[in-house]
């Protein structure tokens, strides 16, 4: 029908820019997110997009039921605001007959969101995890550059490199190591400075990472002083980073399929509830979308946003409050969000028949009209 056609265009079309609005406001503020954690140096500088390109999976399932609720909103807005709802209503059409119109593309963006919740999202979010994870047992060295002293160690230790290639080979290795705090009489504590030909950074099996330098001396003690010990060596090693594979992998990183496989429990029954309750969200919004685009001309098409955005909010707040008290035991399992849900599905039915009259009884007044 050309009638139907032309909500769901509307509707797609207002889904599209608030999607693209809210990517680009999301995004932004994750990209500034990344990028001071590259300044600080808890991520390296050259996994910034990697980190932004991988977020935006795990955004999408918050983002979808929120987009389509709000192009519905703006879209049927319109329709009210251009008094193209009236003729529809004229013409013997309801909000009930509008709804069905609009559930075939509401479907297809329901599993479309219950698939980046299930598989997607999740595994971005274990990427992000590695990525930063392989990035921390990098520890110091990932900041290593040729031609300038760089402290590492908290400022213990000072390194310089005259060349460092790719393969993570070093020529001509200068460190310095402070060996024991300054004393109560001023006097500065012993160093060990160690100046070598070449070097590398070699790991161990278990993760550890030690810089072997090659063909140089090492000089222990005071500064200032002359007693100093020299010792001259073919290989020397040192620690630079203890392992850190500690990573423990929480249940969000997991996929549909690992989370069925794990034994029942409270934490696996509080993930699965709420990941199904974004694509279940993106099913019942638009119902209550309906029902709150109920304008006129005078008010304007955006009547309706900012008592949505409330009662979207509300809504979101309703299932991380469930989801919580899931994982912390105090509903049972049985229960899952769905009493969030229900709590929608039936201000919706009850906003929308008040608007525009229960289903069963229009049919029995047309019936006896």
């Amino acid at each position: 029908m050309i009638v139907a056609n032309y909500l769901r265009r509307e509707a797609a079309l207002g889904f599209a820019a608030v999607l693209a609005v809210l990517l680009v406001i999301f995004t932004s503020q994750q990209f500034v997110h990344f990028l001071g954690n590259a300044l600080d140096g808890s991520i390296g500088q050259d996994m910034v997009l990697a980190m932004l390109g991988l977020q935006v999976p795990v955004m999408l399932p918050m983002l979808l039921p929120l987009a389509l609720f709000l192009g519905v909103l703006l879209a049927v807005g319109r329709l009210y605001v251009d008094s193209e709802m009236v003729v529809l209503r004229a013409g013997g059409y309801s909000e009930w007959q509008i709804l069905a119109w609009l559930y075939p593309l509401n479907l297809l963006l329901a599993l479309g969101a219950a698939g980046v919740s299930l598989w997607l999202g999740p595994w971005a979010d274990a990427r992000q995890h590695h990525l930063a994870e392989s990035f921390e047992s990098r520890g110091d060295t990932a900041l290593l550059a040729p031609g300038r002293f760089q402290e590492l160690a908290g400022g213990q230790r000072v390194i310089y490199l005259e060349a460092y290639d790719q393969e993570r080979k070093m020529r001509r290795v200068f460190i310095a190591d402070q060996m024991a705090k300054p004393g109560q009489d001023g006097k500065p504590g012993a160093v060990r400075l160690v100046s070598a030909k070449g070097g590398r950074i070699v790991t161990d099996a278990a993760g550890n990472e030690y810089l072997e330098l090659q063909d140089g001396q090492r000089y222990e003690g005071p500064p200032g002083g002359r007693e100093f010990t020299v010792t001259g060596f073919e290989r020397y090693q040192t620690l630079l980073k203890a392992s850190t594979r500690s990573w423990a992998r929480s249940l969000k990183t997991y996929d549909l399929d690992e989370l069925l496989a794990l034994p029942p429990g409270r934490e696996r029954s509080a993930e699965l509830a709420w990941r199904w309750s974004l694509p279940v969200a993106t099913l019942l919004l638009p119902a209550l979308a309906l029902s709150l685009a109920r304008t006129n001309p005078r008010q304007g098409r955006y009547a309706g946003v900012m008592p949505g955005i409330g009662l979207y909010l509300l809504y979101m707040l309703l299932l991380m409050g469930g989801r919580n008290a899931l994982d912390a035991g105090r509903m049972p399992e049985a229960l899952g969000l769905w009493p969030v849900h229900g709590a929608l599905l039936l201000l919706s039915v009850v906003l929308l028949a008040r608007g525009s009259g229960w289903p069963w009884r229009r049919a029995r007044l047309e019936a006896s009209a």
